[in-house]
């Protein structure tokens, strides 16, 4: 319950930043446009971008969890995410539209 009281209160002191720095200048369209755009997706388009932002959190701790190891990361040992995974993983970061923050 602590930490649900703490994102509420950091949440409120970054929209205070937001707002003290003057982000929007009073254009609200782009806002309201953004909300509508984000709440109008299908179920089954929902449910495709969590979990293609599930795996490239998990592939970002995998390769933060190998980093650590002394022994260099070996992506050739892992057969199943062969290389034309990694190349969709490279085309659909940027394509993501920043959806997971």
């Amino acid at each position: 319950m602590l930490s649900w009281w703490i994102n509420l209160a950091g949440s409120i002191i970054m929209a205070e930043i937001v707002h003290a720095a003057d982000v929007y200048n009073g254009n609200t369209t782009f806002i309201f446009y953004l909300a509508n755009k984000k709440t109008h997706y299908t179920f089954a388009q929902c449910m495709c971008r969590a979990i293609l932002a599930n795996w490239l959190v998990n592939l970002a701790v995998w390769i933060a969890n190998a980093a650590q190891v002394r022994r260099p990361l070996r992506v050739r040992r892992v057969r199943p995410p062969s290389r034309p995974c990694v190349r969709a993983l490279a085309a659909a970061f940027p394509a993501r539209e920043r959806q997971h923050r």
